[in-house]
């Protein structure tokens, strides 16, 4: 039977409990398709890069077109538009970073005169929560709710070097190591020699990995239970600072600032532990 009858909103897939809405997970997809590689798609680009048919991939773009969440252009190419950030950003506006952790980054610009992030890991990338911009331009443009492979920022690494043994095999198992330029880590096991020493260490250094001219050092957030609940980073040009002299420097400010961000990470609403399961009340 065709995925594409106008009934399907409401399908039970094959492993998904019934009340499983798979015409929902199919529309994100879509939108998920666009990235900063891939800013335009036609309706084959789609529907190949989403595994869907393209009578279905073109439905589901015509009603995004229709709601405002994407473009189309004279040659039939679609594009999102600004109102997808409305989906970043409300759930940033409910964790109410800007009030909670943005005047710790803050102070910690103004101390260290470099700018200063706060992270979440989520899938294979972190999300950026909070940002002190500081004077200074770095060698590449990064906004709140902007989303980085986790394996090539100090961020990434500091957050999965708290993540169990078993789930870190499996993170490194399903996520693609690419090379973002000469000096990305993309070895697995040298990858995951440098995660178990930022949890040994307490921190990660990473220096021209996910841009040339990057250096940063990050270092964890911890939960009530002294869990790794996300990670705040000091980020530089590499031609200011070594490695040696970001941790002489930093790691200190950095140590006091994840200290000062714990009671507003504890204050932000977290997503349930597990998800919902057949029967219960999604």
């Amino acid at each position: 039977m065709s995925s594409d009858r106008p009934d399907d909103d409401i399908a039970a897939d094959a492993g998904q409990p019934r009340w499983f809405v798979a015409s929902l997970e199919r529309g994100l997809s879509v939108l998920l398709a666009f990235g900063s590689d891939t800013p335009e798609l036609t309706v084959g680009e789609v529907a190949r890069r989403t595994a869907m048919s393209r009578a279905a991939a073109r439905r589901f773009l015509m009603t995004l077109e229709r709601l405002g969440y994407v473009a189309v252009d004279p040659k039939q190419r679609y594009s999102l538009r600004p109102k997808v950030l409305d989906l970043g950003f409300a759930f940033l506006s409910s964790l109410n970073v800007e009030a909670l952790a943005l005047p710790v980054l803050k102070a910690l610009t103004r101390e260290t005169t470099e700018t200063t992030n706060l992270a979440m890991l989520d899938g294979g990338d972190i999300v950026y929560l909070a940002r002190s911009v500081a004077y200074r331009p770095l060698h590449m443009s990064v906004h709140t709710g902007d989303r980085l492979p986790a394996y090539a920022t100090s961020l990434g690494r500091v957050m999965l070097a708290g993540l169990p043994a078993g789930a870190l095999d499996a993170w490194l198992a399903r996520t693609p190591l690419r090379a973002l330029t000469p000096h990305t880590v993309t070895d697995p096991e040298r990858l995951r020699a440098l995660i178990a020493d930022a949890g040994r260490d307490g921190y990660a250094l990473v220096a021209d990995e996910i841009a040339v001219g990057i250096i940063s050092i990050a270092v964890p957030v911890l939960d009530a239970a002294g869990k790794v609940a996300a990670a705040v980073n000091i980020s530089s040009q590499s031609g200011r600072w070594t490695g040696p002299e970001m941790i002489e420097r930093f790691l200190e400010p950095l140590r006091a600032a994840a200290r000062d961000l714990a009671p507003a990470l504890r204050a932000m609403p977290r997503p349930p532990a597990s998800p919902p399961t057949e029967g219960r009340t999604p």
